[in-house]
């Protein structure tokens, strides 16, 4: 069984330290979404706006 970790939070608050330490200790790969997520929305205002 894969076990998924999710780290939600605004910015500033220590996020990407976290990734960092624990890659560093257990090489567990990361997939940050915010560029994802901000791709989506943009995509959606086109679509909303024509």
């Amino acid at each position: 069984m894969k076990t998924l970790f999710i780290l939600v939070g605004p910015k500033g608050v220590g996020k990407t330290h976290i990734r960092t330490l624990v890659n560093a200790q257990m090489a567990i790969k990361f997939l940050p979404v915010e560029p994802i997520w901000i791709d989506y929305l943009k995509n959606e205002a086109k679509d909303r706006d024509g």
